[in-house]
């Protein structure tokens, strides 16, 4: 079905999905069916004669195309583009014997952005997004570990619900869920998905369509809301320029103070949440996710910084670290760079609790930057990356290039932090051969560039 017709006629399906805002009637070409269909339904109809000629379908204007992803025909493709080995332009080909160039871009995006998606969900490739609610969406484990804090309560609304990462997580510690988004159609692919990733768990949610301001907060007992970031098509770490704006949620948040507001990690909240919440800075992968600002009852530590390390072991989260700690802290300064360099892990680094992680370690740090520390022990600690020194020299080509020869190392890792560099053309001047590997750390100690030779150390 194009979402430039009102009326699509399929010859090989008797079942028609779809999802609308508006009552809409339905009619075979065989004869009518006396259906009327609401807002946030999703309906499945089949012609009481049997036909197989299906359906004239009375769409409202501002229905979307991508809805009919929904439906059978659709899924019979995506099905297809999956178990497909041909080539892209070949199998645009074929899709395009049997629908429109728009059903045939959608297809194909989808099944993209569902590949993309087994990084994050279990049930990916049966699941439905956009690409913008794609990037956005909270992956399983990460949605998983935060709901754990809304255990307990009796009723919680998920605002700004998206794809439904966080929903799906969220009905499964609560007893009453509320999911609101303002577009129908993340309404009704989250509703989709949520059967797909939690199946009857996902009768606990009841969906709604609308503003975030239209829900009465002060009916449940704790809420959960992620900002749209890119509310003008270009993401921006301003709360204030988020859809809602931080002028509407802290409306929200005078109606119900206990919440947990999703933040990209470089945003800079408000210094009030800062000062009588939690922030925590959250990583999956040896990446910094997000940045949960935990207010009212939800903030375990008021106040304070919390950086944590999520790792995905089947189908459960596991948190690996978790530090909480005032940013102000600031390590001690060494003089030299030790036997071991430590790499801490990117939420340990957004947070800025750097300091205090090498404090309670004992490390000190050499360079002009905070990624860098070091220490005459080797810590088996799950927040950094570890590397053994090898030799510690100014960062100069040719001395750099001949102690990697001598020591016929041909494979190099190259990491930089506080210099400007660019590791594929350094590692083109440097000449690399042999059949040895090595890490070289670049980074700078007052306005001198200094490069450590090391060897990674993986955790036990």
């Amino acid at each position: 079905m194009g979402s430039d017709v009102g009326v699509a006629k399929q010859h090989v399906e008797s079942v028609f999905y779809f999802q609308i805002d508006q009552p809409a009637p339905i009619t075979c070409l065989c004869r009518d069916l006396p259906a009327q269909r609401t807002r946030a339904e999703l309906c499945r109809m089949t012609c009481p004669d049997d036909c197989s000629d299906l359906v004239n379908f009375a769409a409202p204007a501002e229905l979307d195309g991508n809805y009919w992803l929904l439906g059978p025909v659709a899924t019979r493709w995506l099905a297809e583009v999956r178990e497909s080995a041909e080539p892209v332009h070949r199998l645009t080909a074929r899709l395009r014997k049997e629908l429109s160039a728009e059903q045939t871009h959608q297809v194909l995006e989808l099944a993209d952005l569902r590949r993309r998606a087994r990084a994050k969900f279990v049930a990916a490739d049966t699941m439905l997004f956009t690409r913008q609610g794609f990037e956005q969406a909270t992956d399983r484990w990460i949605a998983r570990y935060k709901a754990i804090r809304f255990s307990g309560y009796e009723s919680a609304a998920d605002l700004c619900c998206g794809m439904g990462g966080d929903t799906a997580a969220l009905a499964q510690v609560g007893k009453k869920l509320v999911a609101c988004d303002r577009s129908g159609q993340a309404v009704a692919y989250a509703t989709h998905n949520l059967q797909a990733m939690i199946g009857e768990a996902a009768q606990r949610v009841e969906f709604v369509t609308g503003d975030v301001e239209s829900l009465d907060l002060a009916n449940f007992c704790a809420w959960h809301i992620d900002p749209d970031r890119r509310p003008r098509g270009r993401r921006t770490v301003e709360v204030a320029q988020h859809e809602p704006s931080e002028e509407v949620l802290e409306r929200l948040l005078e109606k119900n103070p206990h919440a947990a507001i999703k933040l990209a990690p470089a945003c800079e909240p408000p210094a009030r949440w800062e000062a009588t919440g939690e922030l925590e800075w959250i990583s999956r992968g040896g990446e910094c996710r997000q940045l949960v600002a935990w207010l009212g009852n939800l903030a375990q530590s008021p106040g304070q910084r919390r950086a944590t390390v999520v790792a995905a072991e089947g189908d459960a989260p596991v948190v690996v670290r978790t530090l909480v700690g005032d940013p102000a802290t600031t390590p001690d300064y060494g003089e030299q760079v030790e036997q071991y360099v430590y790499e801490p892990d990117p939420a340990i680094l957004a947070s800025e609790l750097a300091g205090c992680l090498a404090r309670e370690q004992g490390w000190a740090t050499f360079a002009s930057t905070i990624g860098y520390l070091t220490g005459s022990k080797l810590v088996d600690e799950p927040a950094c990356q570890r590397f053994a020194v090898d030799e510690v020299m100014p960062m100069k080509i040719k001395r750099v290039a001949s102690y990697l020869k001598e020591r016929r190392i041909g494979r190099l890792e190259i990491k930089h932090r506080a210099v400007e560099l660019s590791p594929d053309r350094l590692r083109r001047e440097l000449k690399l051969s042999g059949d040895q590997s090595a890490t070289l750390l670049v980074t700078r100690v007052g306005e001198k560039r200094i490069a450590i030779v090391a060897q990674r150390i993986p955790l036990e």
